[in-house]
């Protein structure tokens, strides 16, 4: 998995909002901007629009480590309980 890194900018009423994994997009009212917000906790959508200064933008991708699960029965796959 791939992450980008994070944007910050100042929104409306002058509250700076940081963003990452973010991507742009078109919306009904105009170009939007949708992430996960690290202060609220949650994927938002802001528009363009309604930001008022981008304070820091990084477009660095981060690869994640996807963690994977151990598969089940490990022991019970082993030479001894699969003889006939």
């Amino acid at each position: 998995m791939r992450i980008q890194k994070g944007v910050k900018f100042i929104w409306k009423d002058g509250q700076v909002r940081n963003l990452k994994n973010w991507s742009t997009s078109q919306g009904c009212f105009g170009q939007k901007i949708t992430g996960y917000d690290t202060d609220a906790g949650g994927f938002r959508t802001f528009y363009k629009a309604d930001i008022g200064d981008y304070l820091e933008i990084n477009t660095q991708r981060v690869a994640a480590r996807a963690s994977r699960r151990s598969p089940m029965f490990e022991k019970l796959r082993t030479a001894r309980f699969l003889r006939i």
